[in-house]
């Protein structure tokens, strides 16, 4: 049977072209494996030993300990084993040179604030070797005007290795860096009261695992909106698993996603962005939200994107234009990927333009009529790609002139979910088949196979088949079908 659905492009795994920055006395293996390096620990690095409310060190050599707070005053490696059960780690180094963390099998609790806190370096990597289990847990309570966060740096951050790091973030915040924050690779775990990671100028994830739970706000985040080059968000792989009450991936300016599983559960809106948020490649899944994606400019090249919102699942909107008026920077482009859409407000929604060239969408549109599968105040083109869009209106907004074949009909009455929609033309082949898995009337459909002028039948019931893209299947069957509705499809070049 010939498949009714675009053919979609194998998925592919890319090995960094460029290694993450290496770690001060630190070799780092030339060769990508897993998308993390294997870092040897150098013959002058400093161990230190915590012991309950204590620690030793091998070499007095940067440190300094008192009680359970070890202090680094200056570059070099430190590599820090056992468990400090009240204590913490204080980096101060005035030296142009980076500090290189190494937790190897540590475990460190603080019940008077940060387990780790950054004041002064140049920069500083994390490390966390292949097979270790590390944690670090901060205080209920902070002394006042203390950034509340287990583990607080105001210098640039770079994590790695193969191991795994729990943070727990009791009265506020998990990770936080004032500054940059890459984690290049590693399974870190945080559990936050607020924000689970959070950075100033950039955070970008190139591989790893990271899990992220907040009871009270959002899960990775920047802030720095002072530039379009700043308060930037980057994911180029790896796996995040994030479940919050506010926002899942916040960013203050521009959020990419090129490659990586993005699993997504959000109380606020799971993607936003203020300038601008691109999709190339990945799997980002939402499967609880109240807005899917928010940003002035959404870009969709590649990769597959499924999301489940309470009101609008993709939003592009300036956040200044009057909702009376039509926005000259928002815009929505669709060029390639998958893109599933389950809304209960409007679902492709865009205060300025919306242009889809390519790609396969589906949108199973809200099933009360104040809303809208498709919400465009400005122009709304469809000039390649598929489209397969549903709603309880009594009519979706088509898709302009100079768009490509399309099919826009309304039902005499609302369909129950579960009821097969059957699109078949002059010479009696299914052209397209679709389940709905939620309540209907209106259907807007286009695609290649659509050719504007020819009259095709719509009927309801029969059999799908195959793969399926949001309830649009690879085939379908008219057999026991019942005939709805015959609609000459619109479209064509502009006059």
């Amino acid at each position: 049977m010939r498949s009714l659905l675009p053919t979609r492009s194998p998925s592919i795994s890319l090995c960094p072209r460029r290694a993450p920055r290496a770690v001060l006395a630190l070799a780092l293996a030339a060769a990508c494996v897993g998308g993390t390096a294997a870092p040897a620990l150098a013959a002058d690095a400093v161990t230190i030993t915590l012991r309950g409310t204590s620690a030793t060190a091998d070499s007095t050599s940067g440190v300094s300990i008192s009680g359970g707070t070890v202090t680094i005053t200056a570059p070099g490696t430190y590599r820090f084993t056992g468990t400090l059960t009240d204590g913490r780690v204080l980096v101060n180094s005035a030296g142009s040179g980076e500090v290189a963390l190494v937790l190897d099998g540590a475990k460190i609790i603080n019940n008077s604030g940060s387990a780790v806190r950054i004041t002064k370096a140049s920069s500083v990597s994390l490390t966390l070797p292949e097979g270790t289990s590390n944690a670090l847990s901060d205080a209920y309570v902070y002394p006042a005007d203390t950034p509340e966060a287990a583990f607080h740096t105001v210098a640039s951050l770079t994590v790695g290795g193969a191991g795994s790091l729990t943070i727990r973030g009791n009265a506020a915040d998990g990770l936080v860096s004032t500054a940059g924050l890459t984690i290049a690779s590693a399974n870190i775990t945080v559990t936050a009261a607020d924000d689970a990671i959070r950075a100033k100028t950039s955070l970008t994830v190139s591989s790893g695992t990271i899990t992220a739970t907040s009871a009270g706000g959002d899960g990775l985040k920047t802030t720095d909106k002072s530039s379009t080059s700043s308060g930037r968000m980057s994911i180029g792989g790896g796996t995040l698993k994030i479940n919050v009450e506010k926002r899942c991936l916040q960013a203050a300016t521009s959020l990419s996603i090129t490659a990586g599983t993005l699993d997504l559960s959000c109380g606020g809106k799971a993607l936003d962005a203020k300038a601008t948020l691109t999709l190339s490649g990945g799997t980002t899944t939402v499967s609880r939200s109240s807005e899917g994606a928010e940003s002035t400019e959404i870009t969709i090249k590649g990769g597959s994107l499924s999301v489940t919102s309470i009101d609008d699942a993709l939003n592009a909107t300036d956040g200044s234009t009057p909702p009376d008026q039509v926005s000259t920077t928002a815009r929505l482009a669709i060029s390639g990927g998958t893109v599933v859409l389950d809304a209960g407000g409007d679902a492709l929604d865009s205060n300025g333009s919306t242009e889809i060239t390519g790609g396969t969408v589906v949108v199973n549109g809200p099933t009360v009529t104040t809303s809208s599968a498709v919400a465009v105040k400005g122009t709304f083109i469809d000039v390649a790609g598929t489209l397969l869009a549903v709603d309880a209106t009594s009519a979706i907004p088509a898709p302009g002139q100079g768009s490509q074949g399309h099919l826009n009909l309304s039902l005499s009455s609302s369909r129950p979910a579960g009821t097969t929609v059957q699109i078949v033309d002059s010479s009696d082949t299914v052209v397209a088949a679709y389940q709905a898995p939620k309540a209907f009337r209106s259907l807007l459909h286009a695609s290649k196979q659509i050719v504007p002028g020819q009259e095709y039948r719509v009927y309801t019931g029969g059999t799908v088949s195959g793969t399926s893209i949001g309830g649009l299947y690879e085939g379908g069957s008219t057999s026991g079908a019942t005939l709805a509705k015959t609609v000459t499809a619109a479209g064509g070049p502009t006059p």
